[in-house]
């Protein structure tokens, strides 16, 4: 199903420590994430087709798709809207205390800012 590519990365969250371990999906999906923390697990980030094929900077970059997978780790975030930047803007204008909880709104508010501009070597 899926191979290895990486593995690296700690974040503390709530004074959690945890390594997360990237693999690569055979499918075109951007990116999944998969929570083994009740079975003492390191979490785990898939990464697809369309991260592999995405642009290392700018929207919908690999370092930004990376940012909206960790952030599903580090604060829950969830899918309210993911398909692309318009209905991210459009969901804070109608929902704000959605789009609190929005990976999408995360990752584009980090790549308009600038604060994903390069991928870990590690992630090819």
């Amino acid at each position: 199903m899926a191979t290895a590519t990486a593995s690296g990365g700690t974040y503390d969250t709530l004074n959690r420590l945890a390594t997360v371990t990237y693999h690569a999906l055979s499918s075109n999906l951007c990116g999944e994430v998969v929570h083994f923390w009740k079975l003492g697990i390191p979490d785990n980030i898939w990464l697809g087709g369309c991260f592999f094929a995405a642009a290392l900077t700018g929207i919908d970059s690999k370092g930004g798709i990376v940012l909206h997978e960790v952030s599903h780790l580090a604060v829950s975030t969830k899918d309210y809207s993911d398909t692309n930047e318009a209905d991210a803007e459009n969901l804070a204008n109608t929902d704000p205390k959605k789009a609190l909880k929005n990976a999408n709104n995360y990752e584009y508010f980090a790549e308009r800012s600038g604060f994903v501009q390069t991928v870990p070597s590690a992630i090819p």
